[in-house]
């Protein structure tokens, strides 16, 4: 695994605190070990100054003592400086010593290493309102939210700011879904308010507007094909809509709950969808009926995608669970995969998921964290990223740099992938639990292995020091 070759950010040097899951990993406490390193020098340099002055009076009454004396005195300061211990002798030597070994310590240094880190990723966005979804433009540093006001808001993002460029007030109830058309001249989105709108993404006027597009909330939307989507609503109804026309190609109810997610292939007729009641349900595209439907999971289904050139199909469901499909054989899943943990049957549930490779799914999770899983072979890489809050959308970026997640915690969040491009996984590799729990490059909590990498050869090198001190001290009394 090449994942212990790359650097693991540290929150300090974002200024930020990250999120404190019991599976995220400790996190080095930076303001507690300063203090404990202020401290000690100054104590011993009082040590150091006590022992100074002591010496100087001692050599003023050395002119009018016999030899004696002298070697009494000697011998006083020998024990006394064996006393004091070895901490006391290095001061001796240099009496700016307690400023060069603050400065030396391997401890601040790798505080001040990540603190002049250059910053790898746009920095987070805070919000007023839930954001509910959010989209990558095509081909430009632009992202797009709904949020829970119904508005649409664009944010260009850079390393160094991301800055609100507009703002779309659409929708009179929460904006549910948000996506880019492959031009990224238009803007698909749906609505709590039953409604569907494609907005032109320069200008903010509305191209198409399907005001009373379902009888009940909408749900879900997704872009199937060029001027083909196709959107879900709370009541188990799926309609595909032209945007071409001002009416809907067909509708179809074969469920009682939500539907939570729709996926469908160009070169496909189906069109698969999942659901709050378990099932997973694929129409037709071409006769506008029921191919088939999986038998029910006791679990609601609540997101999915398209894995190996799209001939795999996998499933989030509340249960943590995700399960495998082949493309076009819904009856049975193939497979069953959980991202959070291998001996527990359940985990966090999944709210989404996004395919950022043929082989690597990230998973959002109800506890705030985002998690790497390898597909085939199956392998949990480790964590992405945290939110404080549940994962409520994921995407990623035109050129594969960023994941952008949002949260019930009000924040926006950018997470660095490329380094994935480097990540080979064998049929002999074992999943750990360390190896599930170890935070990759782009999560802003720290291994503690790695934060204390650099202290490794020095603790070696003192306990070795320490057993030979032990040996040599051992066979002097023998020897006596």
């Amino acid at each position: 695994m090449v994942l212990s070759e790359h650097f693991i950010d540290n929150p300090l040097n974002e200024g930020e605190d990250s999120s404190s899951e019991d599976e995220v990993g400790g996190v080095f406490s930076a303001d507690s070990d300063d203090s404990d390193n202020d401290s000690f020098p100054s104590d011993d340099s009082d040590m150091s100054d006590d022992s100074d002055s002591d010496d100087s009076g001692d050599s003023d009454e050395d002119d009018s003592m016999d030899d004696d004396d002298d070697e009494d005195g000697e011998e006083e300061e020998a024990e006394s400086s064996e006393e004091a211990g070895p901490s006391a002798k290095r001061l001796k030597k240099d009496e700016g010593a307690g400023e060069d070994e603050e400065e030396e310590d391997p401890v601040v240094q790798a505080i001040l290493r990540n603190k002049d880190k250059k910053r790898e990723r746009p920095p987070d966005v805070t919000v007023e309102e839930l954001i509910t979804d959010i989209s990558f433009h095509p081909a430009a540093d632009i992202i797009a939210t709904g949020n829970n006001a119904g508005d649409i808001i664009l944010y260009k993002y850079g390393t160094e700011s991301v800055d609100v460029v507009k703002t779309y007030e659409i929708h009179t109830k929460a904006c549910r879904a948000v996506e880019f058309n492959a031009d990224g001249d238009t803007i698909f989105s749906a609505s709590k308010d039953k409604s569907i709108s494609l907005t032109d993404s320069e200008s903010g006027k509305l191209k198409q507007l399907y005001e009373k597009a379902h009888e009940d909330e909408i749900y879900c939307l997704s872009v199937l094909r060029e001027n083909i989507i196709a959107t879900g609503d709370q009541s188990g109804v799926l309609k595909v809509w032209d945007i071409r026309t001002k009416s809907e190609l067909f509708s179809i109810k074969e469920l009682d709950d939500y539907i939570s997610s729709i996926k469908g292939k160009e070169d496909s007729n189906i069109i698969a969808y999942t659901s709050g009641e378990g099932v997973v349900t694929a129409v037709n595209f071409n006769t506008k009926k029921l191919d088939c439907q999986t038998n029910a999971i006791e679990a609601e289904l609540t997101c999915s995608g398209l894995f190996r050139n799209e001939t795999k199909y996998v499933v989030g469901s509340s249960l943590g669970v995700l399960y495998i499909y082949d493309w076009g054989n819904f009856e049975e899943h193939t497979d069953i995969l959980n991202p959070s943990c291998e001996k527990k049957k359940t985990g966090p549930s999944i709210s989404c998921l996004l395919p950022i490779s043929e082989n690597v799914v990230l998973t959002g999770l109800d506890n705030g964290v985002i998690r790497a899983t390898h597909m085939f072979p199956s392998q949990h890489l480790g964590i992405v990223g945290q939110h404080e809050l549940a994962v409520d959308s994921l995407d990623i970026s035109y050129d594969g740099q960023y994941v952008a997640s949002s949260s019930a915690d009000l924040k926006l969040r950018f997470w660095p992938i490329a380094y994935f491009q480097d990540i080979e996984i064998s049929h002999k590799d074992k999943a750990t639990k360390a190896k599930k729990n170890f935070n990759l490059p782009s999560s802003k909590a720290v291994n503690p292995s790695n934060f204390f990498s650099g202290l490794m050869s020095e603790t070696k090198f003192l306990a070795q020091s320490c057993m030979k001190i032990h040996q040599q001290t051992k066979s002097i009394s023998q020897s006596t």
